[in-house]
């Protein structure tokens, strides 16, 4: 895990001033005016509490780094920032609360976050203005706030895979002339392979999943390296490519399949960690990550929006996916036990 904070992105954020500029006509002012009082006294103790600890398994410090500096030049508070994987973080806030020494105030995680064993190091948000914003499918439980999405389709390769064979539809990928031709992230490990597979069982049936594997996928668990094989041309097809990763690969003979049926999604969520010291740092911080301004930079990191934010200022391969349809989201609970039965077609 790394340790990031306000000095380490000094210098190199070129779209901070712009967040934080923008943000300000964006937030609070949505709020009804009834808890207008009440969110500035959030505000006010924000400011006494003068620091912000924020921990990330899921956007990377890249995305972060904008939204964190907007943040800081707005509030005038500082933000130290601890980036790792899912689990690790998962497990070092839970270190931190067996031991009573909580560092983190602050979250960012995926959709397995809402499991026995996560969820009670967590407590309620409370009242987030910005809260309101939110569109369809995305909506707050109390706990875990949505704060945008990462979409997950198909890398295919566009010398291998000729225009008038490109798939339109997830069920095209069982087409007998891709046998050989398609490398999947491990869907039996915890990870975007098996959440995407997940979806796919729940939407199509474990059919479709025999069927894809009749295709003799290559597994492999890498995901940055399997989008360089198929961009190399090694494969035509990665499953699932993650949509952040079009700005890496222009200019490589690559592109993501726009299914009819539309885009495997996971949620980003904020959740506010139990025992903190800066409890009102972390929900003004949520409400910024919802502002529009903050919603529209992490559309032009090729993340969407959960708020509806509109991407036609995009370049136009990634305007055409954030319009694509969304096909569904994992359910985080009873995954464990889901990826077990259908990833048993996956073991040999």
């Amino acid at each position: 895990m790394t340790l990031y904070n306000r000095r380490h992105f000094g210098g190199t954020l070129m779209a901070g001033a712009a967040l934080a500029s923008g943000a300000r006509a964006q937030t609070p002012a949505a709020a009804p005016a009834a808890n207008s009082a009440a969110w500035d006294a959030v505000v006010a103790a924000t400011k006494k509490e003068g620091k912000l600890v924020l921990y990330s398994g899921a956007a990377t410090p890249k995305t972060l780094g904008p939204i964190m500096e907007s943040y800081e030049k707005r509030y005038g508070i500082k933000i130290d920032l601890l980036f790792g994987r899912p689990s690790e973080i998962r497990e070092r806030v839970r270190a931190e609360q067996a031991a009573g020494r909580v560092q983190a105030d602050l979250t960012m995680d995926g959709p397995t976050l809402n499991q026995p064993g996560f969820i009670g190091s967590y407590v309620p948000h409370e009242d987030i203005p910005n809260a309101r914003k939110l569109v369809a499918p995305f909506a707050t439980d109390g706990m875990l706030m949505p704060v945008g999405i990462g979409r997950q389709t198909v890398l295919m390769n566009t010398r291998l895979v000729k225009p008038a064979d490109e798939p339109k539809s997830w069920s095209d990928l069982l087409d007998p002339k891709w046998k050989g031709k398609i490398v999947i992230d491990d869907p039996r490990s915890p990870g975007s392979g098996s959440l995407v597979f997940d979806v796919l069982n729940e939407k199509f049936g474990p059919d479709y999943l025999r069927k894809l594997m009749l295709q003799e996928p290559v597994v492999s668990t890498d995901i940055s390296v399997n989008e360089r094989r198929v961009a190399q041309g090694e494969f035509a097809f990665f499953i699932p490519f993650r949509i952040q990763s079009v700005p890496n690969l222009r200019g490589l003979p690559v592109k993501a399949m726009i299914a009819k049926e539309g885009d495997v999604y996971i949620i980003m969520t904020l959740q506010r960690v139990k025992n903190a010291s800066r409890p009102n740092a972390a929900r003004l911080f949520m409400n910024h990550f919802l502002d529009g301004a903050t919603q529209k930079h992490l559309l032009d990191t090729a993340y969407g929006s959960v708020t509806g934010e509109s991407g036609a200022h995009l370049p136009p391969d990634l305007q055409a996916i954030n319009n694509g349809k969304l096909l569904g989201a994992s359910e985080p609970k009873g995954l464990d036990e889901r990826r077990k039965a259908f990833s048993a077609l996956f073991a040999k």
